[in-house]
């Protein structure tokens, strides 16, 4: 009974997440689910493979759909995240020419946000100016916001015009925006705060990204004077 509570959980997380009635949901929403789990909330390989197996007993075992079957499940916790140095930020917010799309990678950094945060509907709060019926950034369609999708793409062809190399995703934006803040010597738990993590596990993290400052440091045998001693 307490297995069917949990998987019954997880269900309803993802049709939060997809917006959708079980009948409506498809293959591209289970991945963007699966995506946002490992991508954005940092969710353990525990944590998705239970996920998985939710969305596969009720929909490949009850609905009998079989596009839950076709998810590779995570083996192993990813690696730690892959930074971009300053420059490189710099390169791909230069690229974009478009305002709009400028201001969501812009923000994305500068704030640290998960993708699916810039279309969340505080955002219109820190609107002066423009005055959404609902969200900062509105979609292609009428009364409805942004897709992370749009997001992903925006910031991929920003990469490749800045001839970015390195595997890095517009989630790679929140991972530089903690690196560079502890590069500049801001505290971990200030870091913390700021990117929403509860578990100060997932922010330290990035003092395995960050080795800048560890080059710094001067060991004290270095500060003595040697000729002093010989005089």
């Amino acid at each position: 009974m307490l297995e069917i509570q949990k998987i019954n959980i997880n269900n309803e997380d993802f049709l939060r997440f997809a917006k959708k009635s079980p009948a409506d949901v498809a293959n591209e929403d289970i991945k963007n689910y699966l995506f946002y789990l490992a991508d954005e909330k940092d969710s353990s390989a525990s944590t998705l493979n239970k996920a998985i197996n939710a969305l596969k007993f009720y929909y490949g075992g009850i609905l009998k759909k079989n596009f839950a079957y076709e998810i590779k499940r995570p083996k192993k916790d990813k690696k730690l995240p892959v930074v971009m140095s300053r420059e490189e930020v710099f390169r791909i917010l230069s690229s974009v020419a478009n305002v709009k799309h400028k201001a969501i990678l812009m923000l994305t950094y500068s704030a640290g946000l998960r993708v699916s945060e810039v279309a969340l509907e505080f955002l219109k709060e820190y609107s002066d100016e423009y005055k959404p019926d609902k969200w900062l950034f509105s979609g292609a369609e009428d009364g409805r916001h942004i897709s992370t999708r749009t997001v992903q793409a925006i910031f991929e062809q920003a990469k490749k015009k800045a001839s970015i190399r390195k595997d890095v995703t517009v989630h790679s934006l929140r991972h530089s925006f903690a690196t560079h803040l502890l590069e500049s010597g801001t505290d971990l738990r200030y870091i913390q705060e700021l990117l929403g993590n509860k578990n100060s596990k997932t922010t330290e993290i990035y003092t395995h990204v960050s080795n800048k400052a560890l080059g710094k440091i001067i060991s004290p045998l270095d500060t003595m004077d040697f000729k002093e001693m010989k005089e």
